[in-house]
């Protein structure tokens, strides 16, 4: 058995004390995944990433299928924000697209030419039925290469929780293709951990809070015990 975790900073353990003079992307021993993976006495294979968005996520899965083992143990933290994207720059530059100031360091040209991309040639369409297109696709991988895994929200997410309000923004004919795309695999909802990270730390476990929207090791060891290796011990049994 291996725990095998895809996900964004807060999967990474993003300024946990361990790292937090490293890298950003260096992934903490301290963080939820590496938890879980100790209480089971097995190994850690931690894919996340800081501002991982959803087709990065996507990607991150499929290039990991190839090497995956049948008894690996899949924890899928994943983001809300529909407008969260990968972009290459002309000169080959890879940044994570979470804002429209997220170009800054490259120049004014690149921040306003993102700033028009987001603001006038896109609107709230657009980004949900690319959401839609990454998690319906990382949901269909999963369940075609029968892997186990658990996955969960680190914030509420509308597109997922209000899907049949969310689906209606779209074009008609975009619509009904996501509503048949939801038709045709098993659902994910049995294996959603309904209990959404950032909510569950701050109710629960309010010490844990640290600036910037991220938690403390306290709130990464109150998710895993009181939430992650129940819903994995569960899922062991199915």
């Amino acid at each position: 058995m291996r725990i095998i975790a895809f996900g964004s900073s807060h999967a990474v353990g993003y300024k946990l004390s361990d790292v937090e003079n490293s890298h950003y992307d260096t992934v903490s021993n301290l963080a939820f995944p590496s938890i879980v993976a100790n209480y089971f006495n097995c190994e850690c294979k931690n894919y996340a990433k800081c501002a991982n968005p959803m087709d990065q996520i996507l990607t991150d899965i499929m290039a990991y299928i190839p090497h995956g083992h049948p008894d690996d143990v899949i924890i899928l933290q994943l983001p809300k924000w529909p407008h969260w994207f990968k972009l290459i720059t002309p000169d080959n530059h890879v940044h994570n697209i979470n804002n429209p100031d997220s170009l800054n360091d490259k120049g004014s040209k690149y921040s306003k030419a993102l700033e028009s991309y987001m603001g006038v040639l896109t609107g709230d369409a657009h980004w949900t039925r690319i959401w839609y297109v990454n998690f319906f696709s990382i949901m269909n991988l999963l369940f075609q290469h029968n892997k186990k895994f658990i996955w969960f929200f680190d914030s509420y997410s509308a597109e997922y929780l209000e899907f049949d309000t969310r689906v209606n923004i779209l074009p008609q004919g975009l619509s009904f293709q996501m509503r048949d795309i939801k038709k045709s695999m098993p659902d994910p909802a049995q294996y959603y951990i309904p209990q959404i990270y950032s909510i569950y730390l701050e109710e629960h476990c309010p010490e844990s809070v640290m600036p910037g929207g991220h938690y403390n090791e306290i709130g990464h060891k109150f998710w895993a015990e009181n939430v992650l290796i129940p819903a994995i011990k569960e899922r062991l049994t199915n």
